[in-house]
């Protein structure tokens, strides 16, 4: 096996896979699912925005910025250790933002290794009724339900 950072380039889209010395690190770490949304735009002041580095250690997440420095957002799918679980009673004592997740993500990036996986798919934000109404119709077509 080759060591190291490959990537594949498909249809302008960027897959990042690791290997090498820190596939055991990821595999023991928690993990946040990304996504890009390839425009700043798009990012700004509605989601937490994400900078990971070559090896997709996330290195900074900030809530919802004015000005995103990446393009990669959260998803708000999370996969968090036992340990780094645990953090949270910490960090509230600490008096931190108890209101959105993403304010832990920020404070336990700082602390322990996390991991940005990169989804490529179909992702939708489906935090407002148009959104939602937008990927039901996307999923079911023309019909009310799927």
């Amino acid at each position: 096996k080759a060591k190291g950072k490959t990537k594949e380039k498909t249809k302008g889209k960027t897959k990042g896979k690791t290997k090498g010395k820190t596939k055991g690190k990821r595999e023991k770490s928690s993990v946040v699912l990304l996504y890009d949304m390839r425009e700043k735009e798009r990012v700004r002041g509605k989601y937490g925005v994400l900078e990971v580095d070559a090896d997709f250690r996330i290195v900074n997440s900030e809530e919802k910025p004015a000005e995103p420095k990446t393009t990669l957002i959260s998803t708000a799918c999370y996969i968090f250790t036992k340990s780094d679980l645990a953090l949270v009673k910490e960090y509230l004592a600490a008096g931190n933002n108890p209101d959105a997740i993403g304010f832990f993500v920020s404070w336990l990036c700082k602390k322990r290794e996390l991991y940005g996986l990169v989804h490529d798919g179909l992702w939708f934000d489906i935090g407002s009724f148009e959104d939602y109404e937008r990927a039901n119709a996307v999923f079911c077509g023309s019909r009310k339900t799927c």
